[in-house]
């Protein structure tokens, strides 16, 4: 997917790769894996449009970590933390996907265990208080790749696909908000 705005005062682009694939390891286990790489880029010297940020943590991406809370910040003079997103992200997922115990012949129910790992950068140098650069994709140190890793119960109820997991962040930074339980309506992976 490739999207661009190239009139008017909004002069970027932004390209999106996703990679889905499920591999079935038995009869009744599923490996998952999902892959998705967005960068953004100002044209003409102009900045990425801040109202076309892209976000990182939680469902769908990192889980354990609070939603859109990993990435470029700004404090304020209060201490205050703000999530601004940035233009340049990075997702992988892996889930091991198997029946409930004692319910192998029903689908609606699954239990998974995942590892996920992501990371968000900014369209510019944007350094933090903290000395932190996050306009520099690094997958180590304060602006680098977060991890986590946990389990999950998915059930597709009458009301749609719902989605519990429990994860435990492996490398939690600074500023990072930490969710363990997370709960989900709607897509399954």
């Amino acid at each position: 997917l490739l999207a661009g705005a190239f009139f008017g005062d909004a002069r970027y682009v932004r390209g999106t790769y996703q990679f889905q694939k499920f591999f079935p390891v038995s009869r009744n286990v599923t490996l998952a894996m999902n892959t998705q790489f967005d960068y953004g880029k100002g044209l003409g010297g102009q900045s990425y449009p801040f109202y076309r940020n892209l976000y990182a943590g939680g469902l769908g991406s990192v889980r354990g970590f609070d939603t859109s809370t990993i990435g470029p910040v700004s404090t304020s003079s209060t201490g205050a933390v703000s999530y601004l997103g940035g233009s340049k992200r990075l997702v992988a997922n892996v889930e091991l996907q198997f029946p409930f115990p004692g319910m192998t012949k029903n689908r609606d129910v699954r239990l998974f265990a995942f590892a996920d790992a992501g990371g968000l950068w900014g369209d510019t140098s944007v350094v933090s208080l903290d000395g932190c650069n996050y306009g520099k994709i690094s997958f180590s140190g304060c602006n680098g790749l977060r991890y986590s890793y946990g389990v999950g119960l998915t059930w597709n109820s009458p009301i749609g696909p719902l989605k519990f997991s429990y994860a435990r962040p492996v490398n939690a930074k600074t500023n990072d908000k930490i969710q363990k339980f997370q709960f989900q309506i709607g897509s399954s992976f």
